[in-house]
């Protein structure tokens, strides 16, 4: 899987070639409906969310995801998908092999930071249905995921992974349904012209994420 800008090949593609590439749709998303100040989960260990995707699309567009922080740290998080084709844990499979991962710095945001990171449409590299995806932050201050309800396109079970001592472990957190706000999108996998268009177009790849501090 590879980043690119968010222009999403404006420049180089045809309209129609455009419309087949870039006409993702939400195949997870997880977000807190509350009206009380957004609750996070906070940790010095690697954690994340499990989740399963919705519909039949598996070309990776965008990933999004959310957290708390009261500090600044350049480089300060990292972010990585993992297929659960890992070791079992209680009779689950626990993350294993890895599908990307990146560091991005930490901003100040006390009601919310928005990470969305864009992805090349490459239909030789599909999201497998249940992936993980994980943060671990760096620094002094008090940094977490924000906590969501449980997911209105997709599925996520009421718990998460941790990184501990000897591996992952299974978590949940009391009084909230252990899931974190994430959306995904993507485009579907059957249209083999788009991966050949893009090879003979002889494309850079882009490196891009939008960070937005919540208002």
């Amino acid at each position: 899987m590879k980043l690119i800008n968010q222009l999403c090949l404006a420049s180089a593609l045809s309209a129609g070639l455009w419309a087949s590439t870039c006409a993702a749709s939400v195949v997870y998303d997880a977000k807190y409906t509350g009206t009380s100040s957004l609750p996070f989960y906070s940790s010095g260990s690697a954690y994340g969310d499990e989740i399963v995707l919705g519909g039949t699309a598996r070309v990776l567009t965008e990933f999004h995801f959310a957290y708390y922080s009261d500090y600044s740290q350049s480089s300060g998080l990292s972010f990585t998908l993992y297929a659960n084709d890992g070791p079992l844990v209680n009779g689950y499979a626990s993350p294993g092999t890895v599908l990307f991962s990146d560091t991005y710095d930490v901003i100040t945001g006390t009601s919310g930071v928005d990470i969305d990171v864009p992805f090349t449409p490459d239909p030789s590299d599909p999201l497998p249905d249940r992936l993980t995806f994980v943060v671990q932050f760096l620094g002094t201050g008090t940094a977490g995921l924000l906590i969501a309800d449980a997911p209105t396109v997709g599925a996520s079970g009421d718990d998460f992974w941790e990184q501990g001592q000897t591996g992952w472990e299974l978590r949940q957190i009391p009084g909230y349904t252990a899931n974190f706000e994430a959306t995904v999108t993507a485009v579907p996998e059957t249209n083999p012209s788009v991966a050949a268009t893009l090879s003979l177009a002889g494309l850079g790849v882009f490196a891009s994420y939008r960070r937005m501090q919540r208002r």
